[in-house]
């Protein structure tokens, strides 16, 4: 009986030893897992809506900007620090995307927006704004 005992203290130490090993890059990994920095294609360009209240608004996504405008007078320019795809698994229709920008004074924000591709087109709707429909401007 002693030895089984002996046997599995020295598994146990082992088990001990590499567990406390291994937690470290769990922990690192289940940090920074979900976020990425790289925005994905489908989200690229600009996007307008037919909505009356944002007339001449637009909003554009680049590989790290996202740009909000209102004629050529108002632009604001946000980098890109992370985005995160939050779609749940049993979403097949649309993915949603949690952006998370800066400004140039460091001060930080959110933005969640569903992707779709519909007989319309591609469609971007604002988690907030879900009754809202921005298209994908035509390249010219």
């Amino acid at each position: 009986m002693t030895d089984m005992k002996r046997t599995f203290g020295r598994y146990s130490v082992l088990y001990k030893q590499k567990a406390g090993f291994i937690l470290p890059f769990i922990l690192l990994f289940s940090f920074f897992g979900c976020n990425n920095t790289e925005v994905p294609r489908e989200l690229y360009g600009v996007w307008t809506t037919e909505d009356p209240k944002y007339t001449n608004c637009k909003m554009e996504i680049t590989e790290d900007l996202i740009i909000f405008s209102k004629g050529v007078a108002h632009i604001l320019l946000y980098s890109i620090k992370s985005i995160e795809d939050i779609t749940p698994p049993s979403s097949k229709k649309e993915a949603l995307y949690k952006i998370y920008y800066e400004d140039d004074d460091g001060y930080e924000y959110t933005l969640s927006l569903f992707y779709s591709h519909t007989d319309q087109g591609e469609v971007l709707q604002l988690q907030h704004q879900k009754q809202m429909f921005w298209h994908r401007e035509d390249a010219s």
